[in-house]
């Protein structure tokens, strides 16, 4: 931009007649650093809007995930109580439910932990989760 100013300048100095486009061309480009931060500040503003937003986001499905986790882990030691042999259908359909719902929430530990390092943030221990399965199997 400076060299370019520098060129219109000398051109000017002498006595050269610019055409109005060049002129306006010089100006528009004079301006345009300016412009450039402008747009450059409101696009770090917009993106710090939405890794704010993101970031509120993932915590509340991080509260309700840990919510889940109490339900899933209360199912699981439920399953003690079965021991009449007529409770098999019930047992195993709920055996599958529970089987899926690991898996869910297997896939959504790893979804979780991997938003955190983007959000570099330390990975929340879902440890338990491991002893849940240990348990139910």
């Amino acid at each position: 931009v400076n060299e370019a100013m520098q060129l219109t300048d000398l051109v000017e100095d002498l006595r050269f007649e610019l055409p109005a486009e060049t002129l306006e061309a010089r100006w528009e480009m004079f301006g345009s650093s300016g412009l450039v931060k402008s747009r450059a500040a409101k696009c770090m503003e917009y993106l710090n809007t939405q890794h704010d937003g993101f970031l509120t986001s993932q915590e509340s499905e991080q509260k309700e995930f840990d919510q889940r986790l109490v339900r899933l882990e209360e199912v699981i030691e439920g399953f003690s109580q079965y021991k009449d042999l007529g409770q098999v259908r019930e047992v195993a359909e709920k055996v599958r439910m529970t089987s899926e719902e690991i898996k869910q929430c297997q896939d959504l530990v790893r979804l979780y932990n991997s938003r955190e390092v983007l959000f570099d943030r330390d990975q929340t221990d879902y440890s338990n989760l491991q002893t849940m399965i240990k348990t139910f199997e």
